[in-house]
């Protein structure tokens, strides 16, 4: 498959060299600068809920240590991120205010050690370290530490989740296997949206963002706080236009593939979260959440139908959690997701998804602080209506999920701290398998300020039945046969990742920090297509099957440099993430991770009125054995935030990808024949208001 070159713009060595020095010159003497004494205005910083939660944690945090995010999803127990198990970058709210984006995905681009690719204006390649695409099922997301995973294909559909983006308190990106934790398909990392407390978003707030190609959002939400009761009702509504560049096509086969793209998208959501305290120990939480979306019709496997897509899904939780005294805490909850997707090119099916999980943590004696739990997941799908396009049988299909998990945090002494982890998980589409993770951490000044961590982890992927089940046959060339074939799966085995790593966290000064992190990774049995001697009639056609292939190896360097004042927040970061498969020309279903991959965030508060704000990343090539690599390329966001005191309001004006690479044309392995180019350079404009 060859690659439109008149679409392409070289890129030279010598800009990615001075696009990078820029960047570093630009974030020296912000690093280096002294803390900032003066307090901020609140008008402009909005707090941080990190700093209350501290409060709340008891003595297990030293607040001398503050400098150090807390995490939860490490472990899923507060902890601070230099004495986690496992790699934690953090996406704060602030980070995500700032930046002025519309969609979360923007933001992972700015995260190290995090694969982003836009595939056009609706979908994204997501992954951490890489192993992704559309359908990346090898990085679990979750909600407030609920699994968000689709129950066919085991990947993410993010515009169907009602996020809004205002009600974030802040992302927490797992950097490696963290199946331990959250057991299969937690595989490369975990990524944990988790939203703010009721409490925090009270009164009324209104948000308005357009950009130069007429893409639009509406905004609302309003809350109430009282000493028992907290509750806020949110909704958005988002239209999207088509990019309306030509689709390059370089498979003369492909078939019904429209001349322009048809990537628009509109969608409503609505969303409703609260939390009652029956007394200070007890409080139970609730929420529900609502979207339907209608947008283009995405290519897949050869075909586009040019018919809209309509995902509709209504979601609900209760959690009921308690404190027992005497470090002893837990909950219990129930959350349930119903989907009814109509995809013309893929599927269309009907899924009620529901789980049951509770934790309990206590301590044992003076050094050691355990967590059992376990989780219980029911699916019931309903694939409808079967079409020359769709790629699963019509038919029911009930699936069972059971897990049990234990951890304990043994301090040794002053200076050494072993965590370990165990998961058991069942799957009634596959079989038993388990997860693991011990880490050794060592204080080196006998306190917080310099930790190294060596760590051992193992986790799995499981196939679900958007894998297993796979298998169509598209491109007719006569006589009722087709050109491309899909067999269904036979007995595929799970994924397995082995894990190596040493880490090591320093606080340099006040408000200073540096991480590095290290890892070597080990994959067995990676799935992927593979050919199929085609049957009589011997006419040329093409046969696949879905099978474990190979192993491969990774491994790599993360490494960030942060600084945070009260007017200044500035990071600077590089990650090396290489990849190696066992088998030439393997195909694993994704992208290789790219390589190099360099980045920096600088956002300063000028002065009360104005907060400045620029992130920055060059991501090298990333390669793909299966169709065509993506070059090398730079994004680079600019937002100027002011603040309107006299109507508590604030305008952002920005502009995304200033460097306007929309000839990265990205060719991904669900539609290897067609790509498109990006949105590029786009300048826009948010209003917010609060009451």
């Amino acid at each position: 498959m060859q690659r439109n070159e008149s679409k392409e713009t070289p890129h030279s060595p010598f800009r990615t060299h001075i696009s990078i020095m820029a960047v570093l010159v630009i974030c020296s003497p912000v690093l280096l600068a002294q803390p900032d004494t003066q307090e901020a205005d609140p008008l402009i910083t909005d707090g941080d809920p990190v700093g209350e939660e501290l409060l709340d944690l008891g003595d297990s945090i030293d607040l001398l240590f503050e400098d150090f995010d807390i995490v939860i999803s490490a472990s899923r127990s507060a902890q601070t991120s230099n004495l986690a198990p496992v790699p934690v970058s953090i996406l704060s709210s602030d980070d995500i205010h700032y930046s002025g984006v519309g969609e979360l995905p923007e933001l992972f681009a700015f995260v190290p050690g995090f694969d982003a690719l836009q595939l056009d204006k609706n979908r994204w390649s997501l992954g951490v370290r890489g192993l992704h695409q559309t359908f990346s099922d090898r990085t679990l997301f979750l909600m407030n530490g609920r699994n968000v995973s689709s129950p066919v294909h085991g990947g993410v559909d993010l515009q169907a989740l009602p996020i809004f983006l205002d009600d974030i308190e802040r992302v927490e990106i797992v950097r490696g296997p963290g199946g331990a934790a959250w057991g299969a398909n937690a595989f490369n990392g975990v990524v944990n949206i988790i939203e703010k407390d009721p409490h925090e978003t009270t009164g009324l707030r209104l948000s308005q963002r357009i950009n130069e190609h007429g893409d639009f959002k509406t905004n609302f939400r309003f809350g109430v706080a009282d000493e028992k009761l907290a509750w806020r009702v949110s909704a958005e509504y988002l239209d999207i236009d088509a990019s309306g560049s030509s689709y390059l096509i370089t498979d003369p086969t492909a078939i019904s593939v429209p001349a322009a793209p048809d990537d628009f998208r509109r969608s409503i959501k609505l969303g409703g979260s609260g939390v009652y305290s029956a007394d200070e120990d007890t409080k139970l939480e609730f929420g529900f959440g609502i979207t339907h979306v209608e947008q283009g019709d995405a290519p897949f496997l050869s075909l586009q139908t040019g018919n809209d897509e309509r995902l509709d899904r209504f979601n609900s939780h209760f959690k009921l959690s308690k404190d027992f005294g005497g470090g002893s805490s837990g909950y219990i909850q129930w959350y349930a997701s119903f989907d009814n997707f109509d995809r013309p090119s893929i599927w269309r099916y009907k899924g009620l998804d529901q789980s049951i999980d509770g934790q309990y943590s206590f301590a044992y004696g003076e050094d050691h602080e355990i967590t059992v739990g376990g989780t219980a997941r029911f699916v019931n799908l309903e694939f409808e209506q079967p079409r020359s396009t769709d790629i699963i049988p019509a038919g029911s299909r009930e699936e069972q999920w059971l897990g049990a998990f234990v951890g304990d945090r043994w301090t040794i002494n002053d200076a050494w701290t072993l965590e370990s982890q165990l998961r058991v998980d069942w799957y009634s589409g596959t079989s038993a398998d388990w997860a693991g993770r011990t880490a050794l951490l060592h204080k080196l000044n006998g306190d917080d300020s310099r930790v190294l961590r060596f760590a051992l982890a193992k986790a799995f992927r499981t196939p679900q039945i958007g894998v297993r089940d796979l298998q169509t046959q598209r491109l007719p060339v006569g006589g009722g046969l087709f050109g491309l074939n899909l067999l269904p799966a036979g007995d595929l085995e799970n994924e397995q990742l082995y894990s190596f790593e040493v880490g090591y966290t320093a606080r340099i000064r006040d408000g200073l920090t540096f991480r590095a992190d290290a890892y070597y990774q080990l994959y067995e049995d990676l799935t992927g297509a593979v050919p199929v001697a085609e049957p009589a009639p011997m006419v040329g056609r093409n046969f696949f099957q879905i099978a474990n292939i190979g192993g491969a190896e990774a491994w790599g360097f993360e490494s960030e440099l942060k600084h945070q004042s009260d007017r200044v927040t500035a990071s600077v970061w590089y990650t090396y993430n290489d990849f190696s498969f066992d088998i030439t020309a393997q195909n694993a279903r994704a992208f290789e991770p790219a390589r190099h991959k360099i980045g920096s965030t600088v956002r300063v508060q000028a002065n009360d009125w104005l907060t400045l704000n620029a992130n920055y990343r060059f991501t090298s090539v990333t390669v793909d054995k299966f169709t065509t690599d993506v070059p090398e390329h730079h994004r680079l966001d600019l937002t100027a935030t002011f603040a309107i005191e006299s109507m508590n309001a604030e305008l952002q004006l920005g502009v995304t990808d200033i460097f306007d690479e929309t000839d990265v044309l990205i060719f991904d392995q669900s539609a290897r024949s067609v790509a498109t180019e990006t949105p590029g350079r786009s300048l826009f404009a948010q209003f917010h208001m609060s009451f």
